[in-house]
């Protein structure tokens, strides 16, 4: 096993328990480990049992300057450390919570919580520099299902589980993933097996995932059989892509609750929303766009509700591509973009342009130069499954196979 080779870990509590065996299990996988913990003749032993992959330092968790020697050590011993186990805890005896004394309460909180801010202190710094890291805080279920007889030791832990996540929201733009159990993230990931640009995005996808130590299984099949998984919800991740309406009623529609996936005759069938989103307020606001006769007021409407699906995130978009549009102005007249102004030349619904189109009377036009390209955009994006953080590419169901991008 290799999962952490050329990788360098922290681990607190390292010379016993959870501590120990996440100690052996990291360097199994090809990490080098530094080993902290209170009993410093004890890590010692670990260190040698596991060999030249380990070093052992003595560190009281609860005191900044043990823990800024611990880090100190680690990167003089194998270099910064790309990951960090704050393990060690500490508890008091099962008893009222009436009972538990001043200073257990303090030594309880000093080893459970203000261990991590000693530690975020001292290597958060290191990590931001290079962008990368990742920080485990052991939590435990006392802090989400708290039991009678450890009142305090419960609330140091539901403190981590809460300083974990707020950590996670404000590293996250840093490179540093927080969690409070070590679970590593692994999803599955779809593309069309009939669409190069879908294979060359799945694959870009799963790089840039790999780089924050998220594993994304790729898998290729045909759109009709990812359409299937879709609409079962079936799936992890996903890439598809889609063009832009004229009016934008249709594509607003896709994200309203009525357009997830529906059950018929006991087979669940897919709708416009695979990302299975659904906002009562965004269903409100599209109800009122739809029946709003006033230009200017019906674009505040969609604006609100654009700025709902920006702060909601349902869909990630990886990129927008132009597709170049040409016509002979010296030849014809009468081009209408739609919708008018800045819109598609191109990809139209109706005939209002063909309808205006008529020949450049005789003399006019001829100035021998270039005829000029107009740029229309075509919209590709990556839809996200909101509840397990799942990138999805979103795509057009309606109309017949032929309508489809």
């Amino acid at each position: 096993m290799s999962r952490l080779q050329g990788k360098v870990a922290l681990v607190t509590g390292a010379a016993a328990g959870f501590g120990e065996a996440i100690a052996r299990l990291f360097v199994a996988e090809g990490a080098k480990v530094l080993l902290a913990d209170l009993d410093g003749a004890k890590a010692q032993l670990l260190a040698e049992a596991l060999g030249p992959a380990a070093r052992a330092v003595a560190c009281d968790v609860s005191r900044q300057a043990d823990v800024q020697a611990a880090v100190a050590a680690c990167v003089e011993s194998f270099g910064t450390p790309d990951v960090v186990v704050n393990n060690a805890g500490t508890t008091h005896r099962n008893q009222s919570m009436l009972e538990v004394d001043e200073s257990t309460f303090d030594r309880v909180f000093a080893v459970n919580v203000k261990s991590i801010f000693h530690m975020t202190r001292a290597v958060v710094p290191l990590m931001q520099a290079r962008r990368s890291g990742c920080i485990v805080n052991i939590g435990s279920t006392a802090g989400i299902r708290p039991r009678p007889g450890l009142a305090w030791y419960n609330a140091s832990k539901g403190a981590v589980n809460l300083l974990s996540k707020s950590m996670a929201a404000e590293l996250g733009p840093d490179g540093i993933r927080v969690a409070d159990n070590g679970a590593r993230l692994e999803f599955r990931l779809f593309g069309r097996s009939d669409s190069p640009t879908s294979k060359k995005a799945v694959e870009y996808i799963k790089r840039y995932l790999a780089d924050v130590g998220i594993a994304a299984n790729v898998t290729l099949i045909s759109e009709d059989a990812l359409t299937e998984k879709i609409g079962q919800g079936e799936f992890d991740m996903f890439e598809w892509g889609w063009v832009v309406e004229p009016d934008p009623n249709y594509q607003l529609s896709t994200f309203t609750c009525a357009r997830r996936s529906y059950e018929d005759g006991g087979s669940v069938l897919a709708g416009l929303s695979d990302s299975f989103y659904c906002n009562p307020e965004y269903d409100k606001l599209f109800a009122a766009q739809g029946s709003e006769t006033d230009v200017a007021k019906r674009v505040e409407i969609v604006k609100q509700m654009q700025q709902i699906l920006y702060d909601d995130w349902p869909y990630a978009i990886t990129y927008y591509y132009d597709n170049l549009v040409a016509y002979r102005s010296d030849r014809f007249e009468g081009f209408i973009p739609q919708p008018d102004p800045n819109g598609s030349y191109l990809f139209q619904y109706g005939t209002w342009t063909y309808k205006n189109l008529k020949p450049v009377a005789a003399g006019a036009g001829q100035s021998g130069g270039p005829s000029p390209a107009l740029v229309g955009g075509i919209v590709a994006a990556v839809a996200v499954l909101g509840g397990l953080a799942f990138l999805l590419l979103r795509r057009r169901r309606a109309g017949a196979a032929d309508d489809r991008e």
